[in-house]
Formats: structure tokens, C-alpha cells, sequence
């Protein structure tokens, strides 16, 4: 999470995430990050907390990120200039 979250916060203006009540260091790490975090029971599938997400975030732009996921150098590099092109903030989850 500490990875994740580390090589996002310089692309996103929020960052929500939703967690199923893990039992590791995630929310404190989140929180850690400025997070809003969310606990939610686990439902085998992860659509149901996409949209969960989807309804607590503050702005239009939105992209989601699994926890072993990270964004390249040069994905980073286009999203900054697509969303300052845009005018828009954008939101990560």
C-alpha cells in the first residue's frame, strides 16, 4: 500500500480507498496518505466497492488502482498533462 499510494500522490488530488477490513497496516497507511478510507465487508468480487468508491469521490476524473498496481513514468506524465489540459482535478481509488 505504501508503495502504491507513494507513486500516486503526486498525480492525484484525492485518493479513496475502500478496504475489507484487512488485517495488516492499510488503513493507517492510507490515512498515512491523506485517504478517505472506507471499511467494507468483503463480497468476492470488487465491483460492488468500485462503485461504492465511485460515490464518495469529490471530482469528475477518476482511475483505479489494485493494490499491485503502479502507474509508469510516462502514464504519469500523460495523465498530469491530460488533466491540466482538462482544468480538472482528478481522483484516485
Amino acid at each position: 500500500m505504501r508503495v502504491l499510494l507513494g507513486n500516486v500522490k503526486d498525480v492525484v488530488d484525492e485518493i479513496v480507498v475502500i478496504d475489507g477490513y484487512s488485517d495488516d497496516d492499510t488503513v493507517e497507511i492510507a490515512k498515512s496518505y491523506g485517504a478517505k478510507v472506507y471499511l467494507r465487508k468483503p463480497r468476492g468480487h470488487v465491483e460492488p466497492d468500485r462503485m461504492f468508491a465511485l460515490s464518495k469521490v469529490s471530482y469528475d476524473r477518476v482511475f483505479y488502482l489494485d493494490g499491485d498496481e503502479l502507474l509508469g513514468r510516462k502514464l504519469k506524465s500523460e495523465i498530469r498533462n491530460l488533466v491540466e489540459e482538462a482544468g480538472k482535478k482528478i481522483c484516485g481509488t
